[in-house]
């Protein structure tokens, strides 16, 4: 089954090591319950990386809350990588994947 919808995206801008800088989307799709029981959510990094990865919990519950720490870590990978994350188009307001975790 493939998921529909988007549950969850927050927009950043997201400035690489090199100081390029790119709109990011971060995205968490809505649950999609499959055939063998378990709940899947697709997430997204946009401009961060184009592939997208599928993410299962035991209900859609655990499948969005996994699918939000997931990003979260990808996101803390990145910045290890020096990338910079901020809030809004201007470099004033910083972001971080530590932001992505007040909700889970």
């Amino acid at each position: 089954m493939k998921s529909i919808g988007t549950f969850a995206e927050r927009t950043w801008l997201g400035v690489s090591p090199n100081g390029e800088r790119h709109q990011v989307i971060l995205r968490v799709s809505s649950p999609t319950h499959q055939a063998r029981g378990e709940w899947t959510c697709t997430i997204s990094l946009g401009e961060l990386d184009p592939r997208s990865d599928e993410v299962a919990g035991m209900d859609s519950w655990q499948a969005v809350q996994l699918s939000m720490l997931h990003i979260a870590k990808r996101v803390e990978a990145f910045e290890r990588l020096g990338w910079r994350f901020f809030f809004g188009d201007a470099q004033e307001d910083p972001a971080s994947h530590s932001d992505l975790l007040h909700s889970v």
